[in-house]
């Protein structure tokens, strides 16, 4: 359970994603015209109606949001370099990008992985976190 602010931060993040790393400007705007209350029903994700907030952080969760971060740039350029006529990084192996650069299902995939391990880290589940971020840099091994 996340406080409205919490889901704001994401939103706001998500947008930036989209925007910055993806390229994609209507992604990056059909975010941003959501409520955070869209959004956090979009991405199946409570609100706390209280907005207390566990008060739980630690040195180690600051490494391991580092360290998800660097694999997820790795990730994308590594899927840049073997996708170079693509204007947008796409996910090798899903079979949705059709070469042109209109990647929306795979940005869209990144962009879901990325804000569940985000998620995941928020909730404390660190393991869960990795696991997500695995999987998808498995698939772009692929």
């Amino acid at each position: 359970m996340l406080t409205r602010e919490q889901v704001e931060k994401r939103q706001a993040k998500a947008v930036r994603f989209a925007a910055d790393v993806l390229e994609d400007d209507d992604l990056a705007d059909e975010l941003e015209s959501l409520t955070p209350e869209e959004y956090a029903e979009k991405k199946k994700l409570l609100i706390n109606p209280t907005n207390k907030r566990k008060e739980t952080k630690s040195m180690k969760r600051d490494e391991l949001k580092q360290v998800v971060k660097d694999a997820v740039s790795d990730a994308i350029k590594q899927t840049r370099r073997s996708n170079p006529t693509q204007s947008a990084p796409a996910v090798p192996g899903t079979g949705k990008g059709n070469g042109n650069g209109d990647n929306k299902d795979d940005r869209e995939e990144i962009l879901d992985a990325v804000d569940d391990a985000a998620a995941a880290l928020a909730d404390g589940n660190e393991d869960e976190a990795l696991d997500i971020l695995n999987s998808l840099l498995d698939r772009c091994d692929d």
